[in-house]
């Protein structure tokens, strides 16, 4: 079986985090929810967060990891570990 991941994936820093904006406009960013970084790529990013609707397999979103400038990302996964919490996977678009 063919391992899906084209990139590998680093460790973040313990404790690092992310900024959401449910918009995918960068150069408005506007963040309204926070998420742990769980593991990065030069791809995307996989984060722990609170269930939020919005973010759903196939939606756009802009996110802003450590010093990087928000970028553009597609959701291409979430597992919902309980009713509360979340982990999701973006790939990032430019």
């Amino acid at each position: 079986m063919q391992d899906k991941r084209q990139q590998t994936r680093f460790k973040p820093d313990p404790g690092s985090f992310a900024q959401l904006d449910s918009s995918a406009e960068p150069s408005e960013f506007k963040p309204d929810r926070l998420a742990l970084i769980l593991s990065e790529s030069y791809g995307g990013v996989g984060l722990v967060s609170i269930c939020h609707p919005d973010l759903v397999p196939g939606s756009i979103c802009t996110v802003k990891t450590g010093t990087l400038d928000p970028i553009r990302a597609e959701i291409r996964w979430r597992v919902d570990l309980d009713g509360q919490v979340m982990k999701v996977g973006l790939k990032y678009l430019s």
